[in-house]
């Protein structure tokens, strides 16, 4: 038992290193699921927006973009 005592940190003496290590397991999550959010919308906006711009060229009736949608889907057509 005193072999893994050595082996290990002493985190009951320090929880600054247990708060540390799991903060550092937290923000390793936390930027995967911000990653994979990412790809996927890197993905699905240029579609969204071909879709949308789609609808504005065939003159849908009722169907009007305002000044500031049209300039949100111009920022992201840029990207």
């Amino acid at each position: 038992m005193g072999y893994i005592r050595k082996l290990f940190p002493p985190y009951y003496k320090y929880p600054v290193f247990a708060f540390v290590g799991f903060e550092f397991v937290y923000s390793a999550f936390v930027l995967a699921i911000s990653e994979a959010y990412y790809k996927s919308a890197a993905l699905i906006l240029p579609i969204a927006y071909r879709i949308f711009d789609d609808t504005v060229r065939k003159n849908k009736p009722g169907f009007d973009w305002s000044p500031e949608e049209r300039e949100i889907l111009e920022v992201v057509r840029k990207d």
